[in-house]
């Protein structure tokens, strides 16, 4: 009779003990510690790395039975190395993504919702940029956390060519144009000109689309209905902001559908242009280039007084897949780098985090205040898991715009390329 007992509750024992052992795996049965994959994008940044390191190392302390192996893959190869992965069954556990990513790799069943996690966690989304956060919701459901952020973009201006011009800084798109035709000169005196307003991005890839979208969000313009149903390229915020898009190139050097961000720096650097548009993290190239250069930053000009500069969100979110066998343990770990300490230490660009991100941009950036107040008013490119392809509708208008073709006729023929695509067709 005490054998059977002792022999019960022993099986008891086993039960609980396995069950928790199960439970804490995230559904593996395995009892011995668990291997974490972790894929991530920050090019062959030595710094980044390291502190990525740092924060898993720290992780690894509070959590001793959870290991992290981190790899990481350079932008141009990295999505398409993700979804062959996880479509074939082999997935990372945890990776970040591209903002513009989440929805596509949520529609598509490879990653997981986070909602159940984060009724029980200390995350909140009033912690992180309203922006960011949004980028990852999808038909009401969150997909991911926010890692670091950047936006397009601010005013970057040389401030010994505004003052030798006798000009202000810009509050206003017809300012913009005044200030700009003032600053469009020959300094030499030969005949040509030699110095332009302002750097006009228009290359044919994703940064003339944020640039874009900038001007139209802040014109009170959105690229596709709340719905993701409607195109919204013909309308009339839409056509207002790209005909003020053209007009820039009045102030602009030759060559606007081939300029693209690189060739930006080189002719601001050099004093080529007096402004440039361009995100948070040119101070650095600035910085490196012409330590020398007065420059300073101011947000860019706004359609007219009153209204609010809506700057193009960008950058990366953490996400679970579905085919890891340790979910809850990859929960651990996002938990635990999208705190502010962390956060802080393993954001490439500006820290997600809000609290991280007024310690990071305080120690490492310029008028911080500027930076901070248009990421807080930056909204996200359309959560759409068809995304590339409407990008790709709207870096064919912004071409056919530049080399001439009438705006509304541009835009309209956008807008029923965005609506048969939205409509499956």
């Amino acid at each position: 009779m005490k054998r059977r007992i002792l022999f019960s509750l022993l099986l008891v024992f086993i039960m609980i003990f396995g069950s928790f052992v199960f439970v804490f795996a995230g559904g593996s049965k395995e009892t011995g510690p668990i291997t974490l994959k972790l894929w991530s994008m920050q090019q062959s940044d030595k710094r980044v790395i390291d502190n990525q390191n740092y924060v898993i190392n720290e992780f690894e302390k509070k959590y001793p039975n959870i290991k992290i192996k981190l790899e990481v893959t350079p932008y141009s190869g990295y999505r398409d190395k993700l979804l062959v992965a996880a479509k074939g069954g082999n997935p990372p556990d945890i990776s970040v993504v591209d903002q513009i990513w989440n929805p596509e790799f949520a529609a598509a069943g490879l990653i997981i919702p986070l909602d159940t996690y984060l009724k029980k966690s200390s995350l909140k989304k009033e912690s992180f940029f309203k922006g960011a956060w949004n980028s990852a919701v999808y038909k009401n459901k969150v997909w991911g956390i926010p890692l670091d952020v950047g936006a397009w973009e601010f005013l970057y201006y040389n401030v010994d060519l505004f003052n030798k011009a006798g000009v202000g800084v810009p509050k206003t798109w017809d300012e913009w144009l005044k200030v700009g035709k003032k600053l469009t000169r020959d300094t030499n005196g030969d005949g040509e000109i030699d110095q332009w307003g302002l750097y006009l991005l228009g290359a044919k890839n994703e940064v003339c689309v944020v640039f874009t979208d900038s001007l139209i969000f802040s014109n009170g313009g959105q690229i596709v209905s709340a719905d993701g149903k409607k195109g919204l390229l013909d309308s009339k915020e839409v056509i207002e902001a790209m005909k003020f898009y053209r007009k820039l190139m009045q102030i602009a050097p030759p060559g606007v559908p081939n300029a693209d961000q690189t060739d930006s720096s080189q002719y601001f650097t050099t004093g080529k242009v007096a402004m440039e548009t361009i995100g948070e993290w040119e101070q650095d190239t600035i910085t490196n280039r012409a330590p020398n250069l007065n420059w300073k930053i101011a947000e860019i000009p706004v359609p007219k007084l009153g209204d609010t500069f809506h700057a193009t969100f960008g950058g990366w979110n953490f996400v679970i897949y579905e085919g890891s066998k340790h979910k809850d343990a990859a929960w651990k770990f996002i938990e635990f780098a999208s705190s502010k300490d962390m956060n802080l230490k393993m954001a490439s660009l500006t820290p997600a985090n809000l609290d991280a991100a007024h310690i990071y941009l305080r120690k490492f950036k310029r008028q911080p205040d500027i930076i901070y107040h248009t990421m807080e008013n930056a909204y996200a490119r359309p959560i759409s898991p068809i995304y590339p392809q409407i990008s790709e509708i709207q870096q064919e208008m912004v071409q056919e715009i530049l080399l001439g073709t009438d705006v509304e006729i541009a835009c309209k023929k956008a807008n029923e390329k965005l609506n048969k695509l939205l409509a499956g067709k």
